[in-house]
């Protein structure tokens, strides 16, 4: 334990002794009347009432000490002046209760068997309020008893020796047991304190942790609508050059050159990927944000199979890219929002034809997983991916291939993730380098 905890564990265990204090208060008066009662015929009165006077005296400073504690008991700096200051009452009631071995000590045997059981009894229960500490509860034990013992022992009757004999037998056994009790107490008080550090810590970097989630939350917003701005900023430009070249191109009265024509392609072609872009960016504001509709209704697989299909076979055909479709041949039907799953599927469609061969093979099947969940696949001929590669696939803005001739800005994937998320399934991917891959969807089947 460093210092700042050795303090700690200190303060603690001088908290519980002072703690116990009031109550074995109470025990002292109640056991010094019974034995001045008692004691009252064989004992000298002015003895016994100076005995009984300085008992009280020494209690009552004692409780004043411990008023003055429960005050003060939170300056861990003085740990040390409050134990030395508790260390001195137990010493000073010790030395009374030690005196009283000797003063109250009457001829009568008696008297000397009942003094001793007080005696003992009174250690008993030190021994149950002072092992908190190490040092207050052996003084008390060895000055309290001693002095009887060593009365009982110069004794010439047989009896009386054999009672000093067990008193010491008894002392040593609550030596003992108080340090047991000492060494539990302190194990006790250790993992107590090391725990409410290790909350404090925990709590600590919990509001840490919670401080940085709401910044970042704030960030994401902040980026989300940045983005949704910026997005619809650029797509009414887009719009617009769009626009222009196709009228341009349908122009009869001033038409254009070949070169022109040709130029105006391109620029036709570059305009609607940067607005394809766009929509994507602003797609993936929208799930980020929170802000897209998902409208769940029952959708035939057939119908969003056949109709991505058509939309994809001009890329296909350019590659020679034979696309087969396994759906067709069932009429399943699944928990979805129609546009959204067909933008899903457009994309897996999409991907699978562009990072195919050429003369490659795309097949489009589906099987039911159980009674309530569907699976749609998308399996391609291509390359395959790599296991780095899966671990990448569904990060924003990363690009597995370097093939500047392959369009797309890497955020694709993710926005088909989240947007099957949204509707409820879960999205994966099989792929074997060398030997194509297998995009799965799953969905909830309509019974």
């Amino acid at each position: 334990m460093d210092n700042e905890q050795q303090l700690k564990v200190r303060a603690e265990q001088l908290h519980l002794a002072y703690e116990a204090f009031p109550g074995g208060a109470v025990i002292v008066i109640i056991n010094a009347f019974l034995l001045t009662i008692v004691q009252w015929e064989v004992i000298d009165h002015v003895v016994l009432l100076t005995w009984f006077l300085i008992l009280a005296v020494i209690t009552m400073l004692r409780g004043l000490l411990y008023i003055f504690y429960k005050r003060c008991r939170h300056d861990f700096i003085n740990v040390e002046k409050w134990e030395r200051f508790f260390l001195i009452g137990v010493v000073a009631a010790a030395l009374l209760w030690g005196a009283t071995g000797i003063w109250l000590f009457s001829e009568d045997i008696v008297y000397q068997v009942f003094l001793a059981f007080v005696l003992a009894g009174m250690c008993a229960g030190a021994v149950t309020t002072l092992s908190f500490m190490r040092w207050p509860v052996i003084s008390f034990l060895i000055i309290t008893l001693s002095p009887l013992i060593m009365q009982l022992l110069q004794s010439e009757e047989f009896i009386l020796i054999i009672m000093g004999v067990m008193l010491i037998l008894f002392m040593v056994g609550l030596l003992v047991t108080s340090n047991n009790i000492y060494n539990s107490t302190l194990e006790n008080i250790v993992l107590r304190t090391e725990s409410v550090e290790q909350h404090d810590i925990l709590n600590q970097a919990y509001q840490a942790l919670a401080r940085s989630k709401q910044e970042s939350e704030k960030a994401n917003r902040a980026k989300s609508e940045f983005l949704s701005r910026m997005s619809h900023e650029l797509r009414t430009p887009m719009n617009a050059i769009i626009g222009f070249s196709q009228l341009m191109q349908m122009d009869t009265e001033s038409p254009l050159t070949d070169v022109q024509n040709d130029n105006l392609k391109e620029i036709s072609v570059a305009a609607k990927h940067l607005l394809y872009l766009i929509n994507e960016v602003l797609d993936i504001a929208a799930i980020e944000s929170g802000k897209l509709q998902i409208s769940m209704e029952k959708v035939y697989l057939r119908d969003v199979i056949d109709s991505s299909i058509k939309l994809i076979l001009p890329d296909a055909n350019k590659k020679q890219i034979k696309i087969i479709n396994q759906v067709s041949e069932h009429d399943y039907a699944v928990h979805a929002d129609f546009s959204r799953l067909k933008q899903v599927l457009l994309n897996l469609l999409s991907n699978a034809v562009k990072y195919n061969c050429d003369q490659g093979v795309v097949t489009v099947s589906s099987e039911k997983i159980n009674e309530e969940r569907l699976r749609i696949t998308v399996a391609d001929s291509g390359d395959g991916l790599s296991e780095k590669d899966i671990d990448k696939l569904f990060v924003p803005f990363e690009r597995l291939h370097e093939n500047n001739d392959i369009e797309g800005a890497g955020i694709g994937l993710v926005i088909t993730k989240q947007l099957v998320e949204l509707m409820n399934g879960c999205i994966g991917v099989d792929s074997v380098v060398g030997k194509g891959s297998i995009f799965w969807v799953e969905l909830d089947l309509v019974k």
